[in-house]
């Protein structure tokens, strides 16, 4: 369950000129992302049914992969497998300021790391998608402190896969026992057909569960869903909803990506699942992950 493999890249960016941006930027980065792939990688104008490297597109296989393994509960059997976090909400940027953002790929996704950090060094000399203001890509560094790009140099041995047991056994060398989480991005949960704006330690877990069992089904491994005590009840909730909004260039249309963020108090018992919440916190929760929706931490 914990074997799934992910690579996490941290990138900083430096504004040539003044600049506005949105309060919340994950979207425009994605968006930025796809644009220089498509505009690097495809041949056939964006008309995958009439591609003869459909199966080998990169692509394709960065912004939407197969499913190794089949997930009833997945209808498309497609998944994500990145990560785009950005915690800086400011909106206006002076020539020279930075702006730092995070990119967790998982599974074989891993592979395309360089042509990802070639795509947001393009876009910044183009000065489009993303921004639509130029920019320097200054530098890249792993998940160890290890430069990847200086902005002239690509160390491209520095890009290798952790696991989320790693990740699991460094935290638990920082934390003895988990007390508190806190959502920081929105987590979009909908069960019976709706959207949650309060939560049980029953929602909780079905989301944790769900998730693991998404990147599973991308590396190809089989599990069973998470057994958790339906009778254990969260101590307190301070959560509210949020909405942020982004334009979806393949739908044309502007949409809003809603869900609740705050804090959630569990009761000592909730340290039974500390491996599972600790994953949780590395690769997300919910709806929406690939935009860094669903981000909590254990405080």
């Amino acid at each position: 369950m914990f074997d799934v493999r992910y690579a996490k890249a941290n990138f900083e960016i430096e504004f040539i000129n003044d600049c506005k941006l949105p309060k919340y930027k994950t979207s425009s980065l994605r968006g930025g992302m796809g644009t220089m792939l498509m505009g690097s990688n495809c041949t056939s104008n964006g008309k995958c049914n009439e591609c003869d490297s459909n199966k080998d597109c990169i692509v394709k296989n960065i912004m939407y992969s197969n499913l190794k393994n089949e997930l009833s509960f997945i209808k498309d059997k497609t998944i994500a497998p990145y990560i785009i976090e950005c915690f800086d909400e400011r909106e206006h940027y002076k020539r020279g300021d930075k702006l730092k953002f995070n990119i967790i790929l998982f599974g074989d996704t891993i592979s395309y790391m360089v042509n990802i950090i070639y795509c947001f060094d393009l876009l910044g000399k183009l000065g489009k998608g993303f921004s639509k203001y130029h920019y320097i890509l200054t530098s890249v560094y792993n998940e160890e402190n290890e430069k990847i790009y200086d902005g002239f140099f690509l160390k491209d041995e520095n890009i290798y896969g952790n696991t989320i047991l790693s990740y699991i056994d460094k935290r638990k060398r920082e934390i003895d026992r988990i007390n508190t989480i806190e959502f920081i991005t929105p987590f979009r949960l909908k069960r019976n057909g709706r959207y949650k704006d309060s939560l049980t330690f029953d929602d909780f877990m079905f989301s944790i569960s769900r998730r693991l069992m998404i990147l599973n089904a991308f590396e190809g491994n089989y599990i069973d869903d998470i057994e958790w005590s339906r009778e254990l009840q969260l101590m307190s909730s301070n959560l509210t909803w949020l909405d942020i909004n982004r334009y979806s260039n393949r739908q044309k249309e502007s949409m809003k990506l809603g869900g609740v963020k705050g804090e959630i108090e569990f009761p000592e018992s909730i340290n039974e699942y500390m491996d599972y919440i600790i994953a949780g916190e590395l690769v997300h929760v919910g709806k929406n992950t690939a935009f860094g929706l669903g981000k909590y931490n254990i405080l």
